[in-house]
């Protein structure tokens, strides 16, 4: 494929356990990266050790180190500073791509060349890698249990506003964009300030300044474990509200307000009240199912059939949860240093 070449972009903070099998993963494609740049955050695990093994094995591998610890946002920018693609992935070293994803990516970008992302669908592991059936945390696409398509498709900014209206979760930010590399340039790179959630402005940004390549099929897993990034975010209403309204912020802001209309920002506003709510939400019902199965785990139909009630119960409550929000949209109590303006109520776009 001409004009092909795709730097990975990985940060990796004491994350060891997961190098090889991410490089690995990385590595089988069939379109394998042009390079790989994995910023070592100043691990204090043996991931420099590996690191330096997995370099020799396989001269793609660019490694940077910090000498202190910066965080994930910083890490990365600094990866995708040094890259020298056409395209970039900026992936955690806990996730997977999975078999034909650069090629098909590269491919539905290539056939619609307007297009500033390509996003597909994702596969949910545990720590161990198997996979986890029926996860649906409140970010994942609700559209994609009904998108039977298998081919990629191309949608311009005007069609991801109406999916958006129609699914306001479809395009989650999430570990499967690839991005032009001068559409994540533009962007910004990673905004530090918005913590998990500058991955959501970022896929935003290019998919409705440019258009997008969406592949409806699972290709790469995102693993979910205990105290990860977002999950921690997730954990807390307030923190979650506090960098959500700087998400707000940042749209408004003269850089980038051409490409959110105040209609569409108007509507994240009750949406991301939902989102600090809901994530704390899911943490605690996934919490509960676990501790349900170590102490007292379902042995019978019956038992199953009550579990499965408490996730009906579950999703129930986040549903008038969303409600609410929607209905207090023009009384959410925003952080006073970050209150958006307000725009015209009437206005929709």
């Amino acid at each position: 494929m001409s004009n092909s070449r795709i730097s990975v972009c990985l940060p990796n903070y004491n994350h060891s356990r997961y190098l090889r099998q991410a490089i690995d993963a990385l590595m089988q494609q069939s379109l394998p990266p042009h390079e790989i740049i994995v910023v070592d955050d100043a691990s204090t695990d043996d991931s420099v050790h590996i690191l330096e093994g997995l370099k020799r094995e396989f001269p793609q591998l660019i490694l940077l180190r910090n000498e202190t610890n910066q965080g994930a946002c910083r890490s990365t920018n600094r990866a995708i500073a040094a890259t020298t693609g056409d395209y970039i992935f900026t992936t955690a070293a806990d996730d997977l791509v999975l078999p034909g994803y650069f090629e098909q990516s590269v491919t539905g970008l290539q056939k619609f060349p307007v297009a500033g992302v390509c996003v597909a669908r994702v596969k949910y592991i545990d720590d161990a890698g198997a996979e986890v059936p029926n996860t649906k945390p409140f970010y994942k696409l609700s559209a994609e249990a009904r998108h039977k398509e298998n081919a990629a498709k191309y949608l311009d900014p005007s069609d991801v506003i109406a999916r958006l209206k129609r699914d306001p979760w479809f395009l989650h930010g999430g570990p499967t964009p690839l991005y032009r590399r001068e559409v994540i340039l533009a962007a910004g790179g990673l905004h530090e300030e918005l913590g998990p959630y500058t991955d959501w402005f970022n896929v935003h940004y290019a998919a409705l300044k440019h258009g997008m390549v969406y592949v409806p099929k699972p290709l790469v897993a995102f693993r979910l474990i205990a105290g990860g990034w977002g999950e921690s975010s997730a954990r807390s209403p307030l923190t979650a509200i506090d960098r959500l309204a700087k998400v707000l912020q940042l749209m408004r802001d003269s850089k980038f307000q051409d490409v959110f209309p105040p209609g569409f920002v108007q509507r994240k506003e009750a949406e991301f009240a939902y989102y600090a709510f809901a994530g704390s939400m899911n943490h605690s019902h996934r919490s509960l199912r676990a501790g349900i199965d170590l102490i007292v785990p379902p042995v019978s139909v019956f038992d199953q059939a009550i579990l499965q009630l408490v996730t009906k119960l579950h999703q129930a409550s986040k549903a008038v949860l969303l409600l609410y929000c929607r209905r207090k949209r023009n009384v959410i109590r925003w952080p006073d240093e970050n209150r958006p303006p307000t725009y015209n109520r009437e206005v929709v776009n």
